[in-house]
């Protein structure tokens, strides 16, 4: 599986490469539409080729935003740079960095999804890994949150989270996953569990962030500014579903962005405990992550990726998540035939996209629905040292355990 994956995140990367210069940044050109990466372009939206520290430093006056990235991500880009940016034009030597850690991202994901037992081949050969894993830096945030679960599973609630916390400060998303992880323990009267990954997290996310929000002042807070005030973005349900007509107030987009998906578990919650009594509440990550991102007002590209983990733990049927893989990749090509008119022309014919993206949310729905009909998987997790094969840790009695 790991040179699987190796291969198939490789291919992708080379695809991309030939937008890794920067008469393709500037002018869009020396390339083609569907090589972009925000790896390149960051490059210099960024401000990397120098020394400049993100938040600490001011960032030159552009017409690109800057310092838009949490912690981690934005200080991956920083020490990448160091290493692959030497002047300004080494956009390729950045790229190819950037690759490299990714690509062990991706390697380490696999490692842990194989040491569960997971349908590991549900992630390494997955298109949305081909055409997104060297998209932008999600992968970092994807391993941490999958290092979390693999802790989680073998009783750690410590690591678990300290590994959410360091994914928060990467991404968004891992926080979410607090959620089922307490709600696992909770069916098993663990609350001194949740206590200590709730209480490591939230330690990890402040050490991570406090001394630049206390230095870098409004620059550390631009992530979270820049993100509240963007409008639905055209990847998305709120623009599909009226085919960019949408109308509704940014601010009512961004509560019903994170109260739909809360909502929307708890019904499923509700539906699957009364088909399958005693299921792994953790699974519940699955349908969470998916009415997420159904709901968010953002989905860039890779975005997708945070799911591929949670098909390979839980997936119920193969079929269901080809089609959706399908889907992605419909996606793929007509997002960046879209943003190709408008950049030549000014403007494009949103109806194909409007229509892709459409078809990927039926089908995510339809993954989320067979999901919960059908009995969730077993898992048959790779016994740790000193465990002996097909035992369960004390502290477990039925995180690995399955319907």
């Amino acid at each position: 599986m790991l040179l699987l994956t190796g291969t198939v995140f490789t291919v992708g990367a080379v695809q991309k490469s030939p937008c890794a210069n920067r008469a393709w940044v500037e002018h869009r050109e020396g390339g083609y539409a569907h090589c972009y990466s925000d790896v390149t372009d960051l490059y210099e939206w960024e401000q990397l080729a120098g020394g400049r520290l993100p938040y600490l430093d001011a960032c030159r006056p552009s017409p690109h935003p800057c310092d838009e990235y949490p912690v981690v991500s934005m200080y991956v880009m920083r020490a990448a740079a160091w290493v692959g940016g030497n002047h300004p034009d080494d956009f390729a030597g950045f790229y190819w960095t950037n690759v490299v850690l990714l690509g062990m991202c991706a390697l380490a994901t696999v490692w842990c999804l194989e040491r569960l037992g997971a349908r590991t081949i549900l992630f390494a050969a997955a298109p949305t890994l081909l055409v997104y894993g060297a998209m932008n830096w999600d992968l970092i945030a994807v391993v941490l949150a999958t290092v979390a679960t693999y802790l989680f599973l073998r009783g750690r609630r410590t690591g678990a989270g300290v590994g959410l916390g360091l994914g928060t400060a990467a991404k968004v998303y891992p926080v979410l996953l607090l959620l089922p992880f307490a709600a696992d323990d909770a069916g098993r009267k663990d609350l001194r569990g949740t206590i200590r990954m709730v209480a490591w997290f939230a330690v990890t996310w402040l050490v991570v962030n406090v001394p630049f929000a206390i230095a870098g002042g409004r620059s550390w807070t631009k992530t979270f500014r820049f993100n509240a005030l963007r409008p639905p973005e055209p990847d998305t349900l709120w623009r599909a579903v009226t085919f960019d007509h949408w109308s509704m107030g940014t601010l009512w987009i961004n509560i019903l962005s994170f109260a739909i998906p809360l909502a929307a578990t708890l019904l499923i919650w509700r539906v699957k405990e009364r088909r399958e009594p005693g299921f792994p509440r953790w699974t519940l990550a699955f349908p969470l992550l998916a009415t997420f991102l159904l709901a968010n007002k953002i989905w860039s590209p890779q975005y997708s990726l945070w799911l591929l983990p949670w098909f390979a733990l839980t997936a119920t049927s193969t079929i269901p998540f080809v089609a959706y893989q399908l889907a992605e990749l419909l996606v793929f090509f007509e997002r960046f035939e879209y943003f190709a008119q408008v950049n030549s022309h000014g403007s494009g014919d949103y109806r194909a996209f409007a229509v892709a993206v459409l078809l990927r949310a039926a089908l995510l729905l339809w993954c989320v629905v067979v999901w919960v009909r059908r009995p969730t998987p077993r898992l048959t997790p790779v016994p740790e040292a000193g465990v002996p094969t097909g035992a369960v840790r004390p502290a477990e009695p039925s995180s690995l355990a399955t319907g």
